[in-house]
Parts: C-alpha cells; structure tokens; sequence
C-alpha cells in the first residue's frame, strides 16, 4: 500500500496552547459578569448552567497563577508516567 493513501491524523492543540487561552479569556469574562455571578448570594448550586460557567471563569482570573501552575504540573507528570510505561 501507499503511504499518501492513508488518511493524514492531525497532531492535538498543545497544552501550552489551552493554558494561555485559559489565562486570556478569564479576566476579559470577569467584564461582563453580573454582581450574581461574581458573588452568588445562595451560592454555586442555585446559580443556573451558564450563571456557573461564567462564575468559574471568573473565580479562574483569581487564582490565574495557582491554576496554570497546577495544570503544568499534571499535564508534565502525566507525559513522564506514559513515558515509562509506554517505551
């Protein structure tokens, strides 16, 4: 068989690629939360689907730093673990 034959896989997005998306889309969220949003008077659960969506976009622009530093870590955790089981 030929080798152009196959059909051509696309490589995924990088990490690096979801962690500054992440970094740049929380704080421009936090403009257009409502006083709701930001600080849930009843708190998370009695918000509604995107009411939530948006609150945990802008509890992210808070903790920016901490959150990419953790998904660095797992994601470079997990890459060495499938490194060695996987050689």
């Amino acid at each position: 068989m030929n080798r152009d034959s196959f059909p051509r896989i696309q490589r995924p997005p990088s990490k690096k690629s979801y962690v500054f998306s992440t970094e740049r889309d929380a704080p421009m969220t936090s403009l257009f939360a409502t006083p709701e949003q930001i600080k849930p008077p009843n708190g998370d659960t009695n918000l509604d689907f995107f009411s939530q969506i948006r609150r945990m976009l802008v509890h992210r622009g808070y903790v920016l730093v901490t959150s990419s530093l953790i998904i660095f870590v797992s994601t470079f955790l997990l890459c060495v673990i499938s490194n060695l089981i996987f050689r």
